[in-house]
Protein backbone atom coordinates (compact mmCIF):
# COMPACT_ATOMS: atom_id res chain seq x y z
CA UNK A 1 0.00 0.00 0.00
CA UNK A 2 1.92 3.12 -1.09
CA UNK A 3 1.54 6.04 1.31
CA UNK A 4 1.52 8.74 -1.38
CA UNK A 5 -0.71 8.78 -4.46
CA UNK A 6 1.02 8.38 -7.79
CA UNK A 7 -1.29 10.49 -9.94
CA UNK A 8 0.68 12.34 -12.62
CA UNK A 9 -0.75 15.75 -11.74
CA UNK A 10 -0.38 15.43 -7.98
CA UNK A 11 1.06 18.69 -6.56
CA UNK A 12 4.06 18.03 -4.30
CA UNK A 13 4.97 20.62 -1.67
CA UNK A 14 8.50 21.89 -2.14
CA UNK A 15 11.08 20.53 0.29
CA UNK A 16 8.72 18.01 1.88
CA UNK A 17 8.27 15.03 -0.47
CA UNK A 18 5.31 13.53 1.44
CA UNK A 19 3.33 16.76 1.71
CA UNK A 20 1.17 17.06 -1.39
CA UNK A 21 -1.86 19.08 -2.45
CA UNK A 22 -5.01 17.77 -4.07
CA UNK A 23 -5.05 19.20 -7.63
CA UNK A 24 -8.49 20.82 -7.62
CA UNK A 25 -8.35 21.24 -11.40
CA UNK A 26 -8.53 17.44 -11.75
CA UNK A 27 -11.55 16.88 -9.50
CA UNK A 28 -14.76 15.83 -11.23
CA UNK A 29 -18.03 15.53 -9.33
CA UNK A 30 -18.20 15.68 -5.54
CA UNK A 31 -16.05 12.73 -4.43
CA UNK A 32 -12.23 12.92 -4.26
CA UNK A 33 -10.60 9.78 -5.71
CA UNK A 34 -8.14 8.06 -3.37
CA UNK A 35 -5.20 8.75 -5.70
CA UNK A 36 -5.91 12.51 -5.58
CA UNK A 37 -6.30 12.80 -1.79
CA UNK A 38 -3.88 15.19 -0.11
CA UNK A 39 -0.96 13.88 1.97
CA UNK A 40 0.39 15.65 5.06
CA UNK A 41 3.24 14.01 6.96
CA UNK A 42 4.52 14.94 10.41
CA UNK A 43 7.62 13.41 12.00
CA UNK A 44 8.93 10.08 10.76
CA UNK A 45 7.68 8.74 7.46
CA UNK A 46 5.46 5.71 8.12
CA UNK A 47 6.37 2.54 6.22
CA UNK A 48 4.26 0.91 3.54
CA UNK A 49 1.60 -1.35 5.04
CA UNK A 50 1.47 -5.07 4.29
CA UNK A 51 -2.27 -5.89 4.45
CA UNK A 52 -1.48 -9.48 5.36
CA UNK A 53 0.45 -8.42 8.47
CA UNK A 54 -1.50 -5.32 9.48
CA UNK A 55 -3.64 -5.47 12.63
CA UNK A 56 -6.18 -3.04 14.10
CA UNK A 57 -5.90 -3.15 17.89
CA UNK A 58 -8.65 -1.78 20.13
CA UNK A 59 -7.35 -1.64 23.70
CA UNK A 60 -7.03 0.64 26.69
CA UNK A 61 -10.16 1.76 28.56
CA UNK A 62 -12.44 -0.86 26.99
CA UNK A 63 -14.23 -3.83 28.54
CA UNK A 64 -13.08 -6.25 25.86
CA UNK A 65 -9.84 -5.61 23.92
CA UNK A 66 -10.05 -6.66 20.26
CA UNK A 67 -7.61 -7.37 17.45
CA UNK A 68 -8.74 -7.46 13.79
CA UNK A 69 -6.95 -8.56 10.65
CA UNK A 70 -7.65 -6.77 7.36
CA UNK A 71 -9.61 -9.78 6.10
CA UNK A 72 -11.81 -9.66 9.20
CA UNK A 73 -12.40 -5.92 8.78
CA UNK A 74 -13.54 -6.15 5.16
CA UNK A 75 -16.09 -8.83 6.11
CA UNK A 76 -17.78 -6.50 8.59
CA UNK A 77 -20.82 -4.41 7.55
CA UNK A 78 -19.88 -1.03 6.09
CA UNK A 79 -21.59 2.33 5.72
CA UNK A 80 -20.63 5.03 3.20
CA UNK A 81 -21.20 8.69 4.04
CA UNK A 82 -19.89 11.70 2.10
CA UNK A 83 -17.95 14.08 4.35
CA UNK A 84 -15.50 16.89 3.77
CA UNK A 85 -12.08 16.87 5.45
CA UNK A 86 -9.15 19.19 4.94
CA UNK A 87 -5.73 19.93 6.35
CA UNK A 88 -4.44 23.51 6.47
CA UNK A 89 -1.49 22.31 4.36
CA UNK A 90 -3.96 21.86 1.51
CA UNK A 91 -4.80 25.56 1.38
CA UNK A 92 -4.36 27.51 -1.87
CA UNK A 93 -0.85 28.86 -2.46
CA UNK A 94 0.83 31.12 -4.97
CA UNK A 95 2.04 27.95 -6.68
CA UNK A 96 -1.51 27.22 -7.86
CA UNK A 97 -1.90 28.58 -11.36
CA UNK A 98 -5.26 27.31 -12.53
CA UNK A 99 -8.94 27.29 -11.69
CA UNK A 100 -11.67 25.41 -13.48
CA UNK A 101 -12.69 27.68 -16.37
CA UNK A 102 -14.37 25.82 -19.21
CA UNK A 103 -15.87 27.09 -22.47
CA UNK A 104 -18.30 29.77 -21.28
CA UNK A 105 -18.57 28.13 -17.85
CA UNK A 106 -17.03 28.44 -14.39
CA UNK A 107 -17.13 25.36 -12.17
CA UNK A 108 -16.19 25.06 -8.53
CA UNK A 109 -16.73 23.32 -5.20
CA UNK A 110 -18.34 24.80 -2.09
CA UNK A 111 -18.86 23.50 1.43
CA UNK A 112 -19.83 24.64 4.93
CA UNK A 113 -18.64 23.32 8.27
CA UNK A 114 -22.05 24.13 9.77
CA UNK A 115 -24.35 22.26 7.40
CA UNK A 116 -25.42 21.99 3.80
CA UNK A 117 -24.76 24.67 1.19
CA UNK A 118 -27.97 26.42 0.15
CA UNK A 119 -26.70 29.07 -2.27
CA UNK A 120 -23.57 29.85 -4.28
CA UNK A 121 -22.91 33.22 -5.93
CA UNK A 122 -20.22 34.06 -8.46
CA UNK A 123 -18.55 37.40 -9.25
CA UNK A 124 -16.34 38.23 -12.22
CA UNK A 125 -15.57 41.84 -11.21
CA UNK A 126 -13.86 41.44 -7.85
CA UNK A 127 -17.03 41.29 -5.78
CA UNK A 128 -18.76 44.43 -7.07
CA UNK A 129 -21.65 42.37 -8.43
CA UNK A 130 -22.81 38.81 -7.81
CA UNK A 131 -25.02 36.31 -9.66
CA UNK A 132 -26.42 32.98 -8.55
CA UNK A 133 -24.66 29.81 -9.66
CA UNK A 134 -26.43 26.52 -10.33
CA UNK A 135 -25.93 23.75 -7.77
CA UNK A 136 -25.45 20.53 -9.72
CA UNK A 137 -26.50 17.93 -7.13
CA UNK A 138 -28.62 17.94 -3.97
CA UNK A 139 -26.35 19.48 -1.29
CA UNK A 140 -25.20 17.19 1.53
CA UNK A 141 -24.12 18.21 5.00
CA UNK A 142 -20.37 18.50 5.53
CA UNK A 143 -19.58 17.54 1.93
CA UNK A 144 -18.46 19.07 -1.36
CA UNK A 145 -21.17 20.82 -3.36
CA UNK A 146 -20.42 21.23 -7.07
CA UNK A 147 -21.62 24.45 -8.72
CA UNK A 148 -21.47 25.94 -12.21
CA UNK A 149 -22.09 29.40 -13.63
CA UNK A 150 -22.04 30.74 -17.20
CA UNK A 151 -19.33 33.29 -17.94
CA UNK A 152 -18.18 34.64 -21.29
CA UNK A 153 -14.64 36.02 -20.99
CA UNK A 154 -14.19 39.19 -23.06
CA UNK A 155 -10.39 38.92 -23.22
CA UNK A 156 -9.80 41.53 -20.54
CA UNK A 157 -8.42 41.08 -17.01
CA UNK A 158 -11.02 39.85 -14.52
CA UNK A 159 -11.24 38.81 -10.88
CA UNK A 160 -13.26 35.64 -10.29
CA UNK A 161 -14.75 34.92 -6.87
CA UNK A 162 -17.43 32.67 -5.43
CA UNK A 163 -19.17 32.70 -2.07
CA UNK A 164 -21.62 30.30 -0.47
CA UNK A 165 -24.46 30.61 2.00
CA UNK A 166 -25.28 27.59 4.17
CA UNK A 167 -28.54 26.31 5.64
CA UNK A 168 -28.03 28.48 8.74
CA UNK A 169 -27.88 31.63 6.63
CA UNK A 170 -24.15 32.12 7.18
CA UNK A 171 -22.47 33.87 4.24
CA UNK A 172 -18.83 33.21 3.36
CA UNK A 173 -16.81 36.32 4.31
CA UNK A 174 -14.43 38.35 2.21
CA UNK A 175 -10.78 38.46 3.29
CA UNK A 176 -11.38 41.89 4.88
CA UNK A 177 -14.46 40.65 6.79
CA UNK A 178 -12.56 37.57 7.94
CA UNK A 179 -9.64 39.69 9.20
CA UNK A 180 -12.00 41.96 11.18
CA UNK A 181 -13.32 38.98 13.12
CA UNK A 182 -10.33 36.63 13.38
CA UNK A 183 -7.39 38.97 12.85
CA UNK A 184 -4.65 38.60 10.27
CA UNK A 185 -3.54 35.01 10.93
CA UNK A 186 -2.22 34.86 7.40
CA UNK A 187 -4.49 34.40 4.40
CA UNK A 188 -5.70 32.09 3.10
CA UNK A 189 -6.20 30.28 6.42
CA UNK A 190 -9.87 30.07 7.30
CA UNK A 191 -12.94 30.36 5.11
CA UNK A 192 -12.43 33.70 3.36
CA UNK A 193 -13.53 34.04 -0.28
CA UNK A 194 -10.81 32.84 -2.66
CA UNK A 195 -10.06 35.30 -5.50
CA UNK A 196 -8.65 34.19 -8.87
CA UNK A 197 -7.13 36.76 -11.27
CA UNK A 198 -7.63 36.17 -14.98
CA UNK A 199 -4.93 38.03 -16.90
CA UNK A 200 -5.56 39.56 -20.31
CA UNK A 201 -3.43 36.81 -21.89
CA UNK A 202 -5.60 34.06 -20.42
CA UNK A 203 -3.63 32.93 -17.36
CA UNK A 204 -5.58 32.27 -14.16
CA UNK A 205 -3.62 33.06 -10.96
CA UNK A 206 -4.24 32.75 -7.26
CA UNK A 207 -4.95 36.36 -6.17
CA UNK A 208 -4.71 35.97 -2.39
Amino acid sequence: MPIAPAHASYDRHRGRPLDAFTPLRDLVGNVTPADLHYVSSHGSVPPDIDPGQHRLVISGLVKRPLVFTMDELVRLPSVSRPHYIECVVNRPTTEWKTVEQMHGMISGLAWSGSGAVRRVEVSADGGHSWSDAAIDDPPRRMAWTRFTAPWAWNGKEAMLQSRCTDEKGQIQPSAAEYAQFWGTSGAPHGNAIQPWRVTDDGFVLNAF
